[in-house]
């Protein structure tokens, strides 16, 4: 997984990515029984539009196995949420979030998140990657 993230890190960072280090950080709801890591990052792009999502999905894809989600566990959203919770967020900005079993996982679920209704919900598109 940090071959892969640092791939796409390197590839956003020209321009997409707001220059800030992705810290993953653990999370733990024992209500629940959800556990893993995750990270978010602001884009620095006012719509992710087609054109983004394929440049997106093109750097993944070099260098990991990437299919496209149409459901997320609520393992996976409850990461996705606490992550995001680390930044003060708008509506309309969008972020680029990974979440994993643990920091060191070669499989993960990357989401491409937009932020709506006063921060308390969220647009997203999903990719399963398996690092190669």
């Amino acid at each position: 997984m940090k071959k892969l993230l640092f791939f796409i890190i390197f590839t956003f960072a020209s321009g997409f990515l707001y220059s800030q280090s992705l810290d993953f950080k653990t999370y733990y709801e024992y209500k629940d029984g959800c556990e893993g890591a995750a990270a978010a990052e602001y884009i620095n792009s006012e719509k992710v539009d087609d054109a983004f999502i394929k440049t997106f999905v093109e750097a993944i894809s070099k260098n990991g196995n990437c299919r496209e989600l149409l459901k997320l566990s609520k393992n996976t959203l409850k990461l996705c949420e606490a992550a995001i919770s680390e930044w003060d967020v708008k509506d309309g900005e969008n972020y680029f979030v990974i979440c994993a079993a643990n920091k060191w996982a070669k499989e993960g679920i990357f989401l491409l998140v937009t932020i709506k209704d006063n921060g308390k919900s969220f647009d997203w598109r999903a990719w399963s990657v398996t690092e190669k």
